[in-house]
């Protein structure tokens, strides 16, 4: 059992929560701009008696060590199917964190994105990664001539806010 911050008109019995801690801040690699904060997952907790402007709650999940003072945010039920969609050819953007302090990240995992519902993205979007080509001296031409763009992973969209959103790697050929 936890005593909440939270009392009476601000929560109620059955409500759920997630508890979190803010690791780093995730700018994006071309703006250098915020685009909100890598955070550690805690577990999940349940609001079960409100006490004025407290409440009491029952952790019903526990990853990971939890000290006085971690946060909570609400925690929305979410739906464990994504239906694949097409996504403008338009959308150009990349990636710009990779969780749990992983360098690369292939097949499985995921990525997280500096396009959202603004530029178009939705949850299911099918996005794909790709190199670009390169410019090369044909010498014989004496020109410089420049090879294609080459698919090196395929991602879907999990999660989607309105600047950026998280993708599940669905296949890749490389690290990426």
């Amino acid at each position: 059992p936890v005593v909440l911050g939270l009392g009476e008109g601000e929560v109620e019995i059955g409500d759920r929560f997630t508890i979190f801690q803010v690791v780093e801040e995730v700018r994006d690699v071309e703006t250098n701009r915020i685009l909100g904060h890598h955070v550690d997952i805690l577990g999940w907790l349940e609001v079960r008696e409100l006490t004025g402007d407290t409440s009491l709650a029952e952790i019903r999940t526990s990853y990971a060590e939890m000290r006085r003072g971690v946060r909570v945010m609400s925690r929305p039920m979410a739906d464990r199917k994504v239906t694949i969609r097409t996504t403008p050819d338009s959308i150009e953007g990349q990636i710009v964190f990779l969780p749990s302090e992983h360098t690369v990240v292939a097949d499985g995992g995921y990525v997280y994105l500096n396009r959202g519902e603004f530029h178009g993205v939705e949850v299911g979007s099918e996005l794909e990664v790709f190199d670009s080509g390169l410019i090369l001296n044909d010498a014989s031409r004496r020109v410089d001539v420049r090879t294609p763009d080459h698919s090196v992973a395929r991602l879907v969209v999990v999660s989607v806010t309105s600047e950026t959103s998280v993708a599940f790697v669905l296949s890749s050929s490389r690290e990426l």
